[in-house]
């Protein structure tokens, strides 16, 4: 049985792409969070605030298709690379958190 350290299989290049694009999302996030104060612009709510709004949401989006992407390229591709793990955990991360929040948030 030999791992390789990255993914060889398109599915799992995909997956670690969307985890790479999920991270630079959130970081933007906080990057955009700092330097605009969202209790300045007069927003209520998540989504009166497009600038910050987007880039959550997009991320959760990466995220969650990380996790499928993972999924699909270590059960059904066989894909056995070490970096595959990424992927797996930072994606059930995200659906665990952004699904806990949207059935028992504030």
């Amino acid at each position: 049985m030999k791992k390789a350290f990255f993914p060889q299989t398109t599915v799992g290049k995909i997956g670690l792409g969307l985890t790479a694009l999920a991270v630079f999302l959130v970081a933007l996030f906080f990057f955009i969070e700092a330097v605009f104060d969202p209790q300045s612009t007069g927003g209520e709510g998540f989504f009166s605030i497009p600038a910050l709004t987007i880039p959550i949401l997009s991320a959760w989006i990466a995220g969650s298709g990380s996790f499928f992407c993972a999924v699909v390229a270590i059960l059904i591709k066989k894909d056995k690379s070490l970096w595959m793990i990424l992927p797996l955990l930072l994606g059930a991360f995200v659906l665990w958190f952004g699904l806990a929040e949207f059935l028992w948030g504030e």
